[in-house]
C-alpha cells in the first residue's frame, strides 16, 4: 500500500517527507513507531509534539544523507540512533542517558 494509506496519527510533514524516499504506508509509520517508542518517557514532559516532529525530520534527513552515500544497512535502526542520539543531546542531557 502507497502512502495514501499511512494513518492519521502520522504527521502529515512526517509523513511527506518519507514518502520521497519510502512510499510504502507499513515503514512510513514504522519509522513514525521508533519516533514514538524513543519519546515516551519525555513526550510532554520536556517535548511538545512539535519539538519531536522537528527532531524527527532532522534525524530522517540525517538518515538519508548517509544512506545515499552507501554506510547505511539498516535505515530504521540507524534512524532510531541518530535520533535517540538528537533527543538524547538537545533535550535531556542528564536524564536520558
Amino acid at each position: 500500500m502507497d502512502y495514501t494509506y499511512v494513518s492519521d496519527y502520522v504527521p502529515k510533514e512526517f509523513r511527506n517527507l518519507v514518502k520521497c524516499f519510502f512510499d510504502d504506508a507499513r515503514l512510513i509509520e514504522e519509522y513514525w513507531r521508533m519516533v514514538r517508542i524513543d519519546t515516551y518517557r519525555i513526550r510532554n514532559i520536556w517535548l511538545d509534539d512539535e519539538e519531536i516532529l522537528h527532531t524527527a525530520i532532522h534525524s530522517f534527513k540525517q538518515m538519508i544523507n548517509k544512506l545515499k552515500k552507501g554506510k547505511v544497512h539498516n535505515p530504521i535502526a540507524y534512524f532510531k540512533g541518530v535520533l535517540n542520539k538528537q533527543i538524547s543531546k538537545a533535550y535531556c542531557p542528564d536524564l536520558c542517558g
